[in-house]
């Protein structure tokens, strides 16, 4: 578990393009047998029902900008994520980052946000915008006095997604996102945010042109206004 985060992530996969501290000097380093941060494979590791909550910032990342982008799929399974000030998950400029399973809610800005990044699956989880649970605990007589704080819209009024994905072609020939028996609930009206959406293309999406290689299967929504389900105005907006 990695919880209360002040000043940034649960996880953080730093994954630069080089090597720094006492590693640098590591035998496989100095021969070239071992690759760089950003292109090593999480395998013989897993990353497996982890859960993160509470964090000032987001509960997993992968970051800096260079991006991770190992030779196969790494997969987080059953992670669970939940009220955090940022994002659930956050993958950056990255490659084969794969979520399946795993349960994301009451998250102030993004369940799972795939930021420029360009090819890998999500499958099977769960997202909740405003989980009956937090809304309970928000709505509860004890916190009557603090209730704006709380509320899933944040704490300075962040726009919440479900899922964010970027949508101009990147990466030459892959395949884009494979998103598939994803599950949204109580995203919209119900949240009080003024523009929540389950789905959502960025706003910072000005690349000129459209290419949604991202695909999506099987999608159900439970307590979704129909307007809150897929969100691309923003992102037309700028092309």
């Amino acid at each position: 578990v990695a919880a209360g985060s002040a000043g940034s992530s649960g996880f953080w996969f730093e994954v630069e393009g080089f090597f720094r501290g006492a590693s640098k000097n590591a035998p496989e380093v100095l021969d070239g047998t071992l690759p760089v941060p950003s292109r090593q494979d999480l395998y013989p590791y897993v990353f497996e029902s982890n859960k993160a909550h509470s964090n000032a910032g987001s509960g997993m990342k992968t970051y800096p900008s260079g991006g991770w982008k190992p030779p196969t799929e790494a997969v987080f399974s059953n992670f669970i994520s939940y009220r955090n000030r940022g994002v659930g998950a956050f993958s950056h400029n990255g490659l084969n980052q794969s979520y399946i399973g795993g349960y994301f809610a009451d998250n102030q800005y993004v369940g799972i946000d795939i930021d420029r990044s360009y090819q890998g699956r999500i499958e099977n989880v769960t997202i909740a915008g405003y989980s009956e649970e937090y809304e309970a605990l928000v709505m509860s007589s004890s916190n009557l006095g603090h209730i704006n704080d709380q509320s899933s819209c944040g704490y300075n009024n962040k726009v919440q997604r479900g899922i964010q994905i970027h949508a101009a072609k990147s990466g030459g020939a892959n395949s884009g996102y494979k998103i598939s028996g994803v599950r949204f609930q109580r995203f919209g009206s119900i949240t009080g945010c003024w523009d929540s959406a389950a789905i959502d293309v960025d706003s910072r999406e000005d690349s000129g042109y459209f290419d949604p290689r991202t695909s999506f299967k099987s999608i159900n929504y439970e307590n979704v206004d129909d307007a809150s389900r897929i969100n691309v105005c923003d992102a037309e907006l700028n092309n």
